[in-house]
């Protein structure tokens, strides 16, 4: 292992409420991504990336966008209590739920609601997006969303799997989709699994919102 390894530090920008926090933010990430796996750099050494990653759910998101799945990589989450990263061994598997909230007139976007962490209410979404747009909900199966369900790996395994299905359900009963409006209440290594894994169909955009607390509005778009 790379004992320098790629640090990506986004402290001194600030808060997502300071002036340019999401375009800065994001474009450092990209840029250290790409100056990191550049030509002629390091990138043909580089077989293997472990991400261990803590930041605002959309940066995650974009991080994992800035990886693709090019380049084998494990992830690893920040367990509560313990505060390490390692995958637990025990507990009953987690099981995902799919279901359609409503349909809508918009034929162009979808949103869809990963209420895993957190239950996301439609009532919360943006008024275009809940009155005029088809919505979608990823939750947890006989259970309520919680912040520390994901304890081991085969977990989040199965999540990319449920993951890919709902985006396939979704191109498949809507062809004409152009923008995939996502709204996530996920642990860290899910989010950056939901950018490493492209849409299933190129000229799709995947739009990523945060949920300010403080603010009326709720959910902000961000990139």
């Amino acid at each position: 292992a790379d004992r320098q390894g790629i640090d990506i530090d986004l402290t001194e920008i600030g808060d997502s409420n300071s002036p340019g926090f999401w375009r800065i933010s994001s474009a450092r990430i990209k840029e250290r991504i790409a100056a990191a796996f550049a030509p002629g750099i390091a990138s043909d050494k580089i077989e293997h990336v472990s991400i261990f990653a803590l930041a605002p759910i959309p940066l995650l998101i974009h991080l994992g966008r800035c990886l693709s799945n090019k380049i084998p990589a494990a992830l690893y989450q920040r367990h509560r209590g313990t505060e390490d990263w390692r995958w637990r061994a025990d507990g009953p598997p987690v099981r995902y739920a799919i279901q359609s909230v409503k349909t809508g007139c918009d034929t162009a976007r979808v949103g869809v609601m990963l209420s895993l962490s957190g239950t996301i209410s439609p009532a919360s979404l943006p008024r275009e997006i809940r009155t005029k747009c088809p919505l979608y909900q990823m939750t947890l199966a006989g259970t309520n969303p919680n912040p520390t369900f994901l304890r081991r790996a085969e977990d989040l395994e199965r999540f990319v799997l449920a993951y890919h299905s709902l985006l396939s359900q979704i191109h498949q009963e809507h062809p004409k989709v152009r923008e995939i409006h996502l709204f996530a209440a996920v642990p860290a290594p899910i989010a950056v699994a939901c950018g490493r894994d492209p849409l299933p169909r190129a000229h799709s955009r995947l739009a990523l919102y945060d949920f300010d607390k403080s603010s009326r509005n709720g959910w902000n778009l961000t990139l």
